[in-house]
């Protein structure tokens, strides 16, 4: 029994510490190279890659139904705790490195997708543009604002003051995740004594078979 339990805590420590590194790694590229959206595809991709390691969900539905619903779980806590950390990245590279001067608002308008979004372009007082940033509050056109740019280009411009990361989100995620990885390790170790059990029965059942058989052509 103490092995067992082992072998659970084992097996959702080392699923907890692939998917929190993989958003590690996803959070720091964030913040140094990439812009949250690529990050945020990125880890999704890897994300998929790295389930394929509790893919003995399969046999017996004494099991399975549980199984599949802790994996369903584990999948929606790591996607949320990656876009936590990546939002949680973005903003810390805006408040570290951001770039805040006054500007005045040249022209707004309204995306045409399936989601809207107001838009701006505002013109800095060095007399450069900044062109396309979201509009969120819905300022008008000759309004003073201030914008905030990554002078690294990574993040995207702002208008307004830079605010200072909220760690709270990522830390609720990270824990979530080890809950939800140490759940799916507890349904998948059922699983696999199952599948171990099944198939002792069916190589015992081919044992009496081919022992039968052997004794009716003895006869």
């Amino acid at each position: 029994m103490l092995v067992r339990w082992l072998r659970v805590v084992g097996d959702a420590a080392i699923g907890t510490a692939v998917l929190v590194g993989i958003e590690e790694l996803l959070a720091y590229a964030s913040y140094h190279w990439v812009n949250q959206v690529v990050a945020g595809i990125v880890g999704f991709l890897l994300i998929i890659a790295a389930f394929p390691l509790a893919g003995d969900i399969t046999w017996n539905a004494r099991h399975e139904r549980t199984a599949t619903w802790t994996l369903r779980l584990l999948g929606l806590v790591c996607l949320f705790t990656l876009s936590a950390a990546l939002w949680e990245a973005d903003t810390r590279a805006m408040y570290d490195r951001g770039r805040s001067s006054d500007a005045v608002v040249t022209r707004t308008w309204l995306t045409t997708d399936d989601r809207p979004e107001h838009k701006a372009d505002v013109r800095r007082d060095d007399g450069s543009t900044v062109k396309g940033v979201d509009d969120d509050a819905g300022y008008e056109t000759g309004e003073r604002v201030y914008v905030t740019v990554d002078p690294e280009g990574v993040a995207e411009p702002i208008i307004g003051l830079p605010e200072a990361p909220d760690p709270l989100p990522r830390r609720i995620g990270l824990g979530l995740v080890a809950a939800a990885a140490l759940a799916t390790s507890v349904a998948a170790i059922g699983l696999r004594e199952d599948n171990r059990r099944r198939r002792a029965e069916l190589r015992a059942a081919r044992a009496v078979r081919a022992q039968r058989d052997q004794e009716a052509g003895g006869s």
